[in-house]
C-alpha cells in the first residue's frame, strides 16, 4: 500500500507542475508588531519562575493594540509581487 501511494503522489505531483503551477498564486499577510513582542509559542526559557525567567530572556511584553503594520506579499510561477505595506487595518476579503 505504501509504494502505491508514492505512485500516487509522484503523479500527483507531475500533475501539478504540468497543468497548474502557472496559474495558482500563494499568498500571505503578516502583522508585525514595532514594540518586539514575545511569542511564547516560538521561545523557550528553562526557568523556575517567571521572574527569573523576564530576567535571563529579557521579554518584552505586547501591550493593548500595540503599533504595527501588515505586510502582505504574493509568489507565483512567473513572478513575485510587490509588498504591500498596511499601516491601519488589516487584509481582508474586502480590501
Amino acid at each position: 500500500m505504501i509504494d502505491q501511494h508514492k505512485i500516487e503522489r509522484k503523479s500527483f505531483e507531475i500533475w501539478v507542475k504540468k497543468s497548474m503551477t502557472k496559474t495558482i498564486l500563494f499568498s500571505d499577510a503578516k502583522f508585525f508588531y514595532l514594540n518586539g513582542t514575545f511569542y511564547k509559542q516560538n521561545h523557550r526559557i528553562d526557568a523556575d519562575t517567571r521572574e527569573e525567567a523576564d530576567d535571563e530572556g529579557d521579554i518584552h511584553r505586547k501591550t493593548q493594540f500595540s503599533p504595527g503594520v501588515m505586510v502582505y506579499l504574493g509568489v507565483c510561477y512567473e513572478r513575485v509581487t510587490q509588498i504591500v505595506i498596511i499601516e491601519e487595518g488589516t487584509i481582508d476579503s474586502k480590501r
